[in-house]
């Protein structure tokens, strides 16, 4: 049903370009359905927000000059409500970035870019965009948005691949792995898994659960080595890598939590730290 409906949906969007009001109010329409009705929390309205999201996206395609003032606005919105954010600091104003309504938008302009990047018309906003995605993962730094933040990083990596520019996302990880959260033993049980594609805050008790560390820890290395392997082949690679490597080698050293230190040494997320092999010389004298 899925794909019977995107593949009708191209050709009525040929239609729908003789009337850019028309297009443009199913347009507005979708993206009332991903903010307000559509909190990713369950695996069924992942789905349904992919559909919706391919929808609009496919929508887009048909006048990309007018497309790209309406994204334009919509993302200057964006960036509206992250200043007031920054200025105001209240719970309220916290509440309207922090949420599945504005995490929604995000999410859909990052595959509308990623999608047309290779338009002039379109590629301009992936700077814009960048900037608010990093400043929403920066706003607050505590373990309990981990979730967000790699929902963040995830939509980073997204845009470097498809513009080819480079983006300092592994600041974003390696400072996860210098909290408390992560770097001592968990005081709470084992815990069940924790599926941290599906919410963007952690409750206190599972903060202190072993899943919740090791799904974290996991998913840091893996959006890291994605991030990395972007830039495998680059002349720059060495003075990306370094750093990171250096960083993980200081977590390995010091965290407390005999897991993840058996993980690193042991498992292939080791692989990051000795993938380039100037990286295993001595680092004591870098200020880490």
């Amino acid at each position: 049903m899925i794909s019977f409906t995107l593949r009708r949906l191209q050709y009525s969007s040929v239609f729908l370009a003789a009337f850019p009001s028309l297009l443009w109010r199913y347009i507005k329409r979708d993206l009332q359905s991903l903010c307000i009705k559509l909190p990713l929390c369950e695996c069924s309205k992942i789905t349904a927000y992919q559909v919706i999201a391919n929808c609009v996206i496919e929508h887009i395609r048909v006048d990309l000059p007018t497309s790209y003032q309406h994204a334009f606005v919509f993302i200057r919105q964006l960036a509206v409500l992250l200043r007031d954010v920054l200025n105001i600091k209240t719970k309220e104003v916290f509440r309207k970035v922090y949420e599945w309504k504005f995490m929604n938008c995000l999410e859909l302009w990052t595959g509308a870019i990623c999608a047309y990047s290779s338009e002039a018309d379109f590629k301009p906003l992936a700077y814009p965009l960048t900037q608010i995605i990093s400043g929403v993962a920066r706003l607050v730094p505590t373990a309990s948005y981990f979730p967000l933040r790699l929902r963040c990083v995830r939509m980073l990596n997204r845009i470097v691949v498809s513009t080819g520019t480079f983006i300092p996302v592994s600041m974003l990880l390696l400072d996860m792995l210098e909290m408390k959260e992560l770097n001592r033993p968990p005081t709470g049980a084992v815990g069940e898994a924790v599926d941290l594609r599906t919410t963007l805050k952690t409750s206190k008790p599972i903060l202190k659960t072993r899943a919740f560390q090791e799904a974290c820890v996991i998913s840091v290395v893996e959006e890291l080595a994605e991030h990395l392997a972007q830039w495998s082949y680059s002349v720059a690679f060495f003075e990306l890598s370094f750093i990171p490597a250096a960083r993980l080698r200081s977590f390995c050293k010091s965290t407390k939590v005999e897991r993840n230190e058996a993980s690193f040494s042991s498992g292939t997320s080791f692989g990051l730290i000795i993938m380039c092999p100037p990286c295993t010389g001595d680092v004591s004298k870098l200020d880490l």
